[in-house]
């Protein structure tokens, strides 16, 4: 069977945020106040307030995760849930001396969920990118910088995102890679996770003109 290749999407290098708990490593829902991903300290120190106080209320942190995101968010041969994202979030609750929940859904269900207050963070690379994410959504800084890359077969004749027009790709709807690829003019094929995404990859399913 033909093997995976990757190679760039382009020079741009996204910035990825743990969906801040203060100002460190997590995100929370933006409030009222006008306030945007990109919002001004204050607005930001108020919101961040008022999570840590629910947070140290109940003793908990819930946070949202896909689990199916190696390297960032997946289980190990041992079934237990680890990776950068999972363990940064181990770290940042410990420090705040609080329990950790974490409560695995879909990318798709994941921000939806972060906004109607089933999570009070999500942990699994959000980039807050999109206008929408940065009117709805508080961020932490960075905490880590990936570069994108497109994923496919290496008997594919597609070299660059230049090539994905009409093509059939497997990505999550609501990500802001699925929104690049249908501006770039490619036929989303809707998929759960990374996994998934590989999967129909390896099958010749999605990548096909």
């Amino acid at each position: 069977m033909p093997h995976l290749h990757t190679f760039t999407g382009g020079n741009d290098v996204e910035k990825f945020v743990l969906g801040g708990i203060a100002a460190l490593v997590l995100a929370a829902c933006g409030g009222s106040e006008g306030g945007s991903g990109a919002s001004s300290a204050p607005a930001q120190s108020a919101i961040s307030g008022s999570l840590i106080e629910r947070i140290n209320n109940k003793g908990t942190v819930t946070v949202g995760t896909e689990g199916t995101y190696a390297p960032f968010t997946y289980h190990d041969k041992d079934g237990k849930l680890t990776g950068y994202d999972v363990e940064v979030t181990r770290a940042v609750a410990e420090k705040l001396g609080v329990k950790v929940e974490f409560k695995e859904t879909q990318w798709d269900s994941m921000m939806a969920g972060l906004k109607a207050g089933r999570f009070d963070v999500v942990a699994n690379q959000v980039g807050l990118t999109s206008p929408e994410r940065q009117a709805t959504f508080d961020k932490s800084e960075p905490y880590s910088w990936s570069g994108a890359v497109l994923v496919a077969r290496n008997d594919s004749n597609i070299k660059s995102i230049a090539d994905i027009k009409g093509v059939k790709t497997a990505q999550s709807l609501t990500s802001n890679y699925g929104e690049k690829a249908k501006a770039a003019g490619a036929q989303l094929v809707p998929v759960d996770g990374l996994a998934q995404s590989l999967t129909l990859i390896e099958q010749n399913a999605p990548m096909r003109r």
